[in-house]
C-alpha cells in the first residue's frame, strides 16, 4: 500500500510517497536576456542555482544574447516566456502595439551610459557633433534622449552606427563614442589601461528604470499564477546574491558559455559590486519596486524627444501586482 502526503511548500507542491519524495512535473519557461550571461544577471541565476524557482514549482531556462533575438520580440512571438529589457523599452513597445507590461524592476537608475577614450577630445555632449557613435539596439532610446536633453539631434548631428555591446569598436577606432554600462564596458576600458570620459544619462536628469523584468499581457491574463511565481523567485534571488556576492558571482560563472567566454571571477565582481547603488540607491528600496512617477516621467523625457506620441495610458505599461 502506497501512501501519499501532500505538501504545499511557496506554490510548488511535493508529493510523499513511502521510501522517497517526488515532485510535480515543473512548467518550463523560456527567459530571454537583455545581454551575454554576466552578473548584471545574478539574481536570476541564484534563483535557478539555489532552487528557487524549482520551489515555485518552475523549471526555467535563462537564455542571452545571442545577437539575434530581441527579448521583447521573443517575448511577443511567444519564444520567451519573460524578458529583461530597459523601461524606455517597454514604453516605446507599448506605442507600436505590442503588448508587453512591466512585471518588477531590478535597476532604479539605469546604468546605461555613452563613452569615449579621454586621447578622443571628446569631453561633453556638443563635442559628439560631427562624430561616429556606436549604439547598440537595446540602448539607443536613452543615449539618444540624453543627447536629445543636451541640444544633440541624434538623427543630424552625428553617425549613429548600430553596434553590439562591447569595446572593441572604441579601441579599434571604427567609432569615436561607445555605449554600454558604466558597471561593465566602462571598466573593462580602465582594465585595458585607458581613460575613459563617461556620459551617464541620469547625471544628465534622464533617469529610467533598467533592467525591467515583463511579459505579456497574455501570460498575466492566461497564466497569473506563473508570472507570481516567476517574480517571486528572481526577487528573492536578488536580495540574496546582493548578501551573499561571492556565492553569487561562483553560480554566475556557472553559465559561462560559447558567446561569453571571458567570464571571469574579478571582473564579474566588481560589475556586481558598482552595481549595488542602481539597484539599491542609498540602500533604502526593496529589490523590484516601482511607481507611477518614475514611469510617467520616462514616458514624457520620450515625448519630448519626439520618440513616442505620448498618446497612451501610463499605468497600462506596469503592474505591481505581483511584487509580493
Amino acid at each position: 500500500m502506497v501512501i501519499v502526503f501532500l505538501l504545499f511548500l511557496g506554490g510548488g507542491v511535493w508529493y510523499f510517497f513511502k521510501g522517497g519524495v517526488k515532485q510535480k512535473d515543473l512548467v518550463a519557461i523560456n527567459v530571454r536576456l537583455k545581454w551575454l550571461h554576466q552578473s548584471q544577471f545574478a539574481g536570476n541565476y541564484v534563483a535557478d542555482q539555489k532552487g528557487y524557482y524549482e520551489k515555485e514549482g518552475l523549471k526555467v531556462s535563462l537564455k542571452s544574447y545571442d545577437y539575434k533575438n530581441d527579448p521583447i520580440e521573443d517575448v511577443v512571438s511567444g519564444k520567451a516566456d519573460f524578458g529583461v529589457t530597459g523601461a524606455e523599452n517597454i514604453i516605446v513597445a507599448r506605442n507600436k502595439g505590442m503588448k508587453v507590461k512591466a512585471l518588477a524592476v531590478i535597476y532604479q537608475d539605469s546604468p546605461a551610459a555613452a563613452f569615449s577614450l579621454k586621447s578622443s577630445g571628446i569631453f561633453e555632449a556638443k563635442d559628439f557633433i560631427g562624430k561616429k557613435i556606436g549604439v547598440s539596439k537595446d540602448l539607443e532610446t536613452i543615449i539618444f534622449t540624453m543627447l536629445k536633453a543636451q541640444g544633440v539631434d541624434y538623427k543630424k548631428d552625428m553617425k549613429v552606427i548600430t553596434t553590439d555591446y562591447g569595446i572593441d569598436p572604441v579601441l579599434n577606432g571604427k567609432v569615436d563614442i561607445g555605449t554600454g554600462y558604466v558597471t561593465n564596458e566602462t571598466i573593462q576600458l580602465e582594465e585595458a589601461g585607458k581613460e575613459v570620459n563617461v556620459f551617464s544619462p541620469y547625471k544628465y536628469g534622464v533617469k529610467m528604470y533598467a533592467d525591467v523584468l515583463f511579459t505579456s499581457e497574455e501570460m498575466i491574463k492566461n497564466k497569473p499564477e506563473i508570472v507570481i511565481a516567476f517574480v517571486k523567485a528572481t526577487l528573492k534571488g536578488w536580495e540574496y546574491a546582493l548578501l551573499h556576492v561571492d556565492e553569487a558571482i561562483n553560480l554566475t560563472l556557472l553559465y559561462k558559455d560559447e558567446n561569453n567566454k571571458s567570464l571571469n571571477f574579478e571582473h564579474q565582481k566588481i560589475l556586481l559590486e558598482k552595481s549595488v547603488p542602481f539597484i539599491k540607491p542609498n540602500n533604502n528600496r526593496n529589490i523590484g519596486e516601482m511607481n507611477y512617477v518614475n514611469w510617467k516621467r520616462t514616458n514624457q523625457l520620450l515625448i519630448d524627444s519626439g520618440i513616442i506620441s505620448g498618446k497612451l495610458d501610463v499605468s497600462e505599461m506596469f503592474t505591481t501586482d505581483f511584487i509580493r
